[in-house]
């Protein structure tokens, strides 16, 4: 069986922003909130909220939350569209190190016939 993978989540369906703020709320230290408060309002809010991760050292807990919120926007997708997410297989175990081969033998499968089932694997 082969899995198929693309491209399922439009750009207009992601809203970072409101994940800033929610991050933002999750934050227990009274003094970093309000860094965090004051840095998302108004333009270049992307920028200063960065600045903020890195002034207190919280670019893990960041990423690993946008990392939930994404994967729970991908799951809520793949529902929607009746296709099965596949939890067994986590991103951290997912093999970053692929080539144009792999491309091209996916597409040789495609083309042979094989039975292709579709999996959302985040």
């Amino acid at each position: 069986m082969m899995n198929s993978l693309f491209h399922f989540q439009p750009k207009e369906e992601v809203n970072d922003y409101q994940n800033m703020v929610n991050f933002t709320e999750t934050i227990e230290d009274d003094k970093k909130r309000d860094w965090f408060e004051n840095a998302i309002h108004g333009k270049g809010a992307f920028r200063r909220f960065r600045a903020t991760l890195e002034r207190f050292g919280m670019e893990t807990e960041w990423y690993d939350y946008l990392e939930a919120c994404h994967r729970e926007l991908a799951i809520e997708w793949c529902e929607q569209h009746g296709i099965v997410y596949d939890t067994s297989v986590r991103s951290e175990e997912v093999d970053d190190d692929w080539d144009e081969e792999d491309v091209v033998e996916r597409e040789r499968t495609n083309q042979t016939g094989t039975d292709t089932t579709t999996f959302c694997t985040c």
